[in-house]
């Protein structure tokens, strides 16, 4: 029912600390939500917390470190897989009515805005919601039929942005599909403009229909699974933990295939992370350091599936098998190789 993923914010594969976002900033404080900021003034920050609605144990909070009072585009992002969406109708006679609605709170009332766009930026509707009183959860719904005009993605591309404005730029009239690339209205409060100032969202749900039904609650694992679709972890350091089994092709080189814990929504971009130590073979019943990993090669026709990876070192014998693996002594737990294959 609910076509948002992790609405009720309690994924969160990067981490919990909070991120500083600030100019030509993206940054993903739970999985599927990022900020952005685009403008050197104002600074705020992102990051999950405890603090929710009736109903949840998590929300995202923003919070403003550094205020500025002249416009920049100051916002956080959902983007929604055509697949996803494909059967809203966009672009077609049949457009069908959806509802948006979520729980917020802020330090800051007043006139607060968004919009839906297409993948295009050409066609946008601009959303507005009140916030009444500070400091206090409020639900907010909005109830909007799908654009009948347009090109809209119904494969796995962006089929439907979602933004939630916290400054006021590139503005528009709301109520009404428009051709243009809009991100708020007009009387968008200045959230960003005041020291010390929070926004917290949870509980965010889109479902067809004119009515907001109670917040869907998936299990933790049906969540965790639809957001490694767009975002996973392989691996993660802090000890001898194995990354995957491989093979010695030479006395000089290694390859290994670790699998992704879910299918991704496309190719995803492989990286890992590199230092003197951090990985290490083992076979033959002695452990070799790992020189490096020469290449994080996504496996021809089964490139959102699995990753080949291949690692240098010295003195293994060729055809034996190995363990690719982190190092006992050298890993931490920051250390990771992530696949991301967000929209």
């Amino acid at each position: 029912r609910n076509l948002i993923i992790n609405g009720a914010m309690r994924v969160a594969q990067r981490g919990t600390s909070a991120l500083t976002v600030n100019a030509n900033s993206v940054f993903y404080p739970v999985d599927r939500f990022h900020a952005v900021g685009v403008a050197s003034a104002g600074v705020f920050t992102a990051q999950q917390v405890s603090d929710s609605p009736n109903g949840s144990d998590k929300s995202l909070k923003f919070t403003v470190t550094t205020a500025s009072a002249s416009s920049g585009a100051y916002r956080f992002h959902y983007n929604i897989e055509g697949n996803h969406v494909a059967h809203l109708g966009f672009g077609q006679s049949w457009a069908k009515t959806f509802t948006l609605s979520f729980w917020v709170k802020s330090s800051v009332t007043g006139t607060y805005s968004g919009s839906f766009r297409n993948s295009a930026h050409n066609r946008s509707y601009v959303f507005e919601y009140t916030i009444d009183t500070a400091n206090t959860w409020e639900r907010k719904t909005i109830t909007v039929t799908a654009d009948t005009t347009g090109t809209w993605l119904t494969d796995n591309g962006s089929g439907l942005k979602i933004i939630w404005g916290l400054s006021n730029t590139a503005t528009g009239t709301a109520g009404s599909w428009q051709s243009a690339n809009y991100f708020t209205s007009t009387n968008q409060t200045e959230w960003i403009a005041t020291s010390g100032a929070t926004f917290y969202i949870s509980q965010v749900q889109l479902e067809v229909g004119d009515t907001a039904t109670p917040f869907e609650h998936r299990p933790w694992d049906m969540e965790l699974q639809r957001c490694q679709r767009y975002y996973q972890i392989l691996a993660r350091g802090g000890g001898a933990r194995a990354i995957c089994n491989a093979s010695a092709y030479s006395s000089q080189q290694a390859y290994g295939v670790a699998e992704f814990g879910s299918t991704m929504r496309a190719n995803p971009t492989i990286s890992a992370s590199t230092g003197t130590g951090i990985y290490e073979i083992v076979g033959n019943s002695t452990s070799k350091s790992v020189n490096s990993i020469t290449s994080l090669t996504n496996i021809i026709n089964e490139s959102n599936t699995k990753v080949r990876i291949q690692m240098s070192t010295t003195g293994m014998t060729q055809g034996h098998s190995v363990w690719f693996r982190y190092s006992n002594a050298n890993s931490s737990t920051t250390d990771t190789i992530k696949a991301d294959a967000e929209l």
